[in-house]
């Protein structure tokens, strides 16, 4: 149960973390329900902490909404969290895309199977962990090869990230089990791929190492494509796993 205390100490903790926006200073009212208890707390933030800065509290289910931007603290425990998410999200990422990979038509294209696992902690853990897991992963890859492509590095990084802002910014709920989650993922996933792969790695290819345009871009919808499936069929397996296990856990909560 939340506590009506804790509510009051959240929107106190507000007043004093306040950032002033030139001299747009407004009265903001965070309402907060609990059963039929209802109070309305004034605090005075600026006009940037202003969006969403509504917190609702609805039975004993306490529900934030942009919570870091009205109440900007620093969390150590979900830091150490997400550093260690991205630094196995890295290494498996590395023995994926060194160990299990598959030969497609263009001989300078993999089919590889890593992009469901980033494409996995992209919507579940956002885009910093999927960016992030992308780079250190990819440039693993390219070490244990001899050669650094950083067109497809920075295209990898990008998938992460973008995959991770669209699946926010669609509310996009990976713990939602159903089929209707899973084609709002891959309709997601496969956008960011043809974005990614069809767009910024190709123009970046061209850019940094003077490649011929046709067989770039025919490399780049190959890599598209192949990336889509596997990460279709991964990804999808991997949310699927992931809503069963939440939902057990809420049942034993």
């Amino acid at each position: 149960m939340v506590k009506v205390d804790d509510v009051l100490h959240l929107a106190h903790s507000a007043t004093r973390n306040q950032v002033a926006v030139g001299e747009a200073c407004h009265n903001v009212f965070v309402e907060c329900r609990i059963g039929s208890l209802k109070h309305a707390i004034a605090t005075n933030i600026c006009a940037e902490h202003l969006r969403n800065a509504v917190l609702h509290v609805k039975g004993n289910k306490f529900v934030e909404r942009h919570s870091a931007i009205l109440f900007p603290t620093f969390d150590f425990d979900a830091t150490v969290k997400r550093i260690g998410t991205i630094a196995i999200g890295s290494v498996l990422f590395f023995l994926l895309g060194r160990y299990v990979t598959i030969p497609s038509p263009i001989p300078t294209v993999n089919i590889c199977v890593q992009y469901g696992l980033l494409a996995f902690l992209a919507v579940v853990c956002g885009p910093l962990t999927g960016s992030m897991t992308g780079l250190i992963g990819h440039i693993l890859i390219d070490l244990s090869g001899g050669r650094m492509f950083w067109s497809w590095i920075i295209a990898t990084t990008a998938f992460g990230g973008l995959l991770g802002v669209l699946a926010n910014v669609t509310r996009l709920d990976p713990a939602h089990r159903d089929r209707e989650m899973l084609v709002h993922f891959n309709l997601c996933q496969v956008a960011t791929h043809v974005v990614c792969w069809a767009g910024i790695a190709p123009v970046l290819d061209i850019l940094f190492y003077n490649e011929n345009m046709d067989t770039i871009f025919a490399e780049g919808l190959t890599a598209a494509l192949s990336n889509a499936v596997t990460t279709a069929i991964v990804g999808s397996s991997m949310l699927a796993i992931y809503a069963v296990l939440k939902a057990r856990r809420a049942k034993k909560d």
